[in-house]
């Protein structure tokens, strides 16, 4: 079986499995956790706004105009696992799972590959 990976616009870069993405994303946002910090710009962020916006369209998701940051949070709801929150502006945040959405882009980019 061929392994899922992952092609991000921003760096011109694939990751060669979708486990390899899911990971250093996951340490990304676990990291931001632990430091109650924002990621606000840099090459990560690009990347995060990317897989956010391509999740959105991938699943029909309202795409916003604009995303201020990442953080890291403690999902209570889901087994009081980490994961990311989209802050959209100062009153307004959505908690994003880079893992689904880091498969679902691997699935999808797999099957254009197919078509292509």
């Amino acid at each position: 079986m061929v392994a899922k990976t992952l092609t991000l616009k921003n760096r011109g870069f694939t990751f060669s499995t979708q486990g390899e993405a899911q990971r250093y994303y996951s340490k990304i946002i676990k990291e931001l956790y632990e430091g109650k910090d924002l990621l606000c710009d840099g090459e990560d962020f690009e990347d995060l706004k990317e897989i956010y916006f391509l999740y959105c369209e991938y699943t029909n998701y309202k795409i916003p105009s604009e995303i201020k940051a990442f953080k890291g949070v403690r999902n209570i709801e889901s087994y009081n696992t980490i994961c990311a929150a989209v802050i959209l502006d100062e009153e307004n945040e959505e908690l994003f799972s880079t893992d689904k959405a880091i498969k679902e882009i691997a699935d999808r980019q797999k099957i254009e590959n197919k078509q292509a």
